[in-house]
């Protein structure tokens, strides 16, 4: 499971559910569907790194695109 909390609501997703995840500089962003996702600043990850996350999620998403230069 994948859990993502803010200070307005805690969500949690199976890593079956992913569709597809994109990683930018600043953000990865995580697809529930074609025209759903969940937004994470990267800069806001207070348990472990940007990169574990990357590697933990990639592992399971269909899809990772780590997107250079944005």
């Amino acid at each position: 499971e994948l859990t993502i909390q803010n200070d307005r609501a805690v969500r949690t997703h199976t890593y079956a559910k992913l569709y597809r995840v994109y990683e930018t500089n600043e953000y990865i962003f995580f697809f529930t569907g074609k025209r759903s996702f969940l937004m994470l600043r990267k800069s806001q990850i207070t348990k472990g790194t940007p990169m574990a996350l990357r590697n933990l999620v990639s592992a399971h998403a269909p899809r990772y695109i780590l997107c250079q230069g944005l």
